[in-house]
């Protein structure tokens, strides 16, 4: 099991934007409002990103 771990050095490069949202509905049913009202196609990406630390697990 990789254990990836996030930097403030990461972040560092303007190449990108992360923006975080968190919901109390399911992904598919946020996913299916944001594209309906941008106009946009999110999608579930293939693969996930996991975070474990000693306190807790989080995958992305």
């Amino acid at each position: 099991m990789a254990i990836h771990k996030i930097q403030i050095n990461d972040f560092i490069s303007i190449d990108y934007e992360l923006i975080a949202l968190h919901a109390t509905i399911e992904d598919y049913r946020l996913a299916y409002h944001i594209n309906k009202a941008l106009q946009i196609q999110l999608s579930k990406n293939s693969t996930s990103i996991e975070i474990e630390t000693k306190k807790w697990k989080s995958f992305f």
